[in-house]
């Protein structure tokens, strides 16, 4: 049977099109089954296992993709005054498993990112269910932060709650793995009949995420100016570490499926991260350089103190940047920024030098005005 969207009509252009590494993973995984029997609406016994090795041959996900939405989704955090946390699987992790697929068991899929994640309203009830149901609780507390269950005269909740829960996204490309159930008594679980030693098993293929990927987890206050709400998210980090690390996230958690535990090693990364957009931002926002000469020379040159320490970086100047200004390895368009870069910080931070230089200046300013063909005066 051919694709639905696009007619590949010989069979190996469809494997291929299905086993290549680039696309939306998840996409595939929902709209291109290609194992139906041609002209009717049946599947081989084994298909759907091959069908699922095919799926999981490759890593879920774009590596840049997913590094900017993980940037995006901590600046946003940052924003809220929010928390973000890493945590990586312990095993493996099925998420969505109740989903509709000719395979019978689905997966959740992120929509644009093409990768496994946890939605925030699953990660909420998962909160939730641990509190409920296995630590001590105030019913006040449960309403506050996760909003009132109980609906008004419209059928609207009476009231959410005082923390954001957002979708759990992975932080790198997925390693996707093959899974198997076998119910033994079909038709006992269908409720046709009694269970017996008589009824065949039926191994039933699924997908599920490997261990050891790291996944990226945020919470935020509703209303980051009352400080009920800020004690309320820490009660809520204290529940997302024990729920994870106990009773797991996603399907088949009773079987030992969805545990996590902590990652700081990539949290650290992505706060590090954080910390130099922020620093560069705010340097951005103080600095003498023009938005045309914007680009990662100026951005070296900032953090060699272009704005902040004059006094430095002209010794910078004279050890580092005039010689790599004039060195033969560097590309006459860098030449050029360096010496663009350099007139102005001329022009800003030493006044009347540009025009008339002392001795120990005026050799550096030739240089300058020599790359960028300007006459000395």
């Amino acid at each position: 049977m051919s694709l639905p969207l696009y007619r590949l009509e010989e069979e190996h252009e469809r494997e291929r099109f299905i086993s290549q590494h680039k696309g939306n993973t998840g996409l595939k995984f929902h709209k291109y089954f290609t194992h139906w029997n041609t002209g009717e609406w049946k599947i081989e016994a084994g298909a759907k296992f091959d069908w699922i090795k095919k799926i999981s041959q490759h890593p879920a996900g774009d590596k840049s993709l997913l590094d900017v939405a993980a940037e995006r989704l901590v600046d946003l955090i940052d924003a809220l005054q929010g928390v973000f946390r890493c945590y990586k699987t312990i095993w493996r992790f099925a998420t969505g498993l109740g989903l509709n697929h000719p395979i019978e068991n689905g997966m959740a899929w992120h929509h644009t990112l093409g990768v496994p994640y946890l939605p925030g309203s699953s990660l909420k009830g998962l909160i939730r269910a641990w509190v409920e149901q296995w630590l001590e609780h105030s019913k006040d507390d449960i309403n506050r932060i996760f909003g009132s269950q109980e609906t008004g005269s419209n059928n609207e909740p009476i009231g959410v709650g005082s923390v954001i829960f957002f979708d759990a996204l992975p932080v790198a490309p997925v390693r996707l793995t093959v899974d198997v159930m076998t119910p033994h008594y079909q038709k006992y679980y269908s409720g046709n009949e009694a269970p017996g030693d008589w009824q065949d098993p039926n191994p039933i293929p699924f997908l599920t995420v490997a261990d050891q990927q790291v996944f990226l987890f945020a919470v935020a206050p509703r209303k980051r100016e009352a400080v009920e709400n800020q004690s309320d998210l820490e009660k809520v980090l204290q529940w997302l570490d024990q729920a994870l690390e106990n009773i797991g996230a996603g399907a088949k958690t009773a079987v030992g499926y969805g545990r996590f535990e902590r990652c700081e090693q990539e949290e650290n990364k992505l706060r590090t991260a954080l910390m130099q957009r922020k620093e560069k931002k705010k340097a951005e926002k103080t600095s003498t350089i023009p938005p045309q000469l914007s680009g990662p020379i100026a951005d070296e040159m900032i953090k060699d103190q272009y704005d902040a320490d004059p006094d430095k970086f002209l010794n910078l100047l004279k050890t580092k940047w005039l010689s790599r200004m004039q060195a033969d390895d560097t590309s006459p368009a860098d030449q050029k920024r360096i010496a663009q870069l350099l007139k102005n910080w001329y022009q800003v931070n030493r006044e009347g030098q540009w025009e008339k230089p002392n001795k120990k200046n005026a050799p550096i300013i030739e240089a300058i005005r020599k790359t960028l063909g300007e006459n000395a005066h």
